[in-house]
């Protein structure tokens, strides 16, 4: 097991990468992960490494949708914790 996996957790992991992908010159519009790893404080980091970074990921609970997202007319979601 490496040290990175005995001393840090999975959402310390996650950023991890995506800060040294960022620092390393690599650019994508859409960070994609399982519902898993769809905690508002990783949300908020990978926002910060990059703005037009954007997150897609599967909420599972309603409670977690109510505290991340406004619903709007029409049925559209619009994202207020970044």
């Amino acid at each position: 097991m490496s040290y990175e996996a005995k001393h840090f957790g999975k959402l310390d992991l996650a950023l991890q990468m995506i800060q040294r992908a960022f620092d390393r010159g690599i650019r994508a519009g859409y960070v994609l992960f399982d519902s898993w790893y769809a905690w508002p404080s990783l949300i908020k980091a990978i926002r910060n490494i990059n703005q037009e970074l954007h997150v897609i990921c599967r909420l599972t609970s309603v409670l977690l949708i109510i505290e991340q997202f406004q619903l709007l007319t029409g049925g559209s979601l619009q994202n207020i914790v970044c």
